[in-house]
């Protein structure tokens, strides 16, 4: 069993630092629940803030059917 941030968690973390530094844009991870997806997004921080509970995909991807929420 691994213990690693899920990129929820690390784009959560993303957005908040962005926040803290008056940064208004950054890299945010594809939340699709691939195990060998990499992908990362330039946003700006409202758009990841105005995105609501829907995961951040990058284009074409797809979220993977798990046992555990994306969210």
């Amino acid at each position: 069993m691994h213990n690693r941030a899920s990129p929820r968690e690390l784009n959560d973390r993303t957005y908040r630092s962005l926040r803290r530094s008056g940064d208004e844009e950054g890299a945010f991870a594809c939340e699709c629940g691939s195990d060998v997806c990499d992908e990362r997004l330039q946003l700006l921080s409202i758009e990841y803030a105005a995105r609501e509970s829907h995961p951040l995909l990058a284009p074409g991807h797809e979220p993977v059917a798990s046992d555990r929420p994306l969210a």
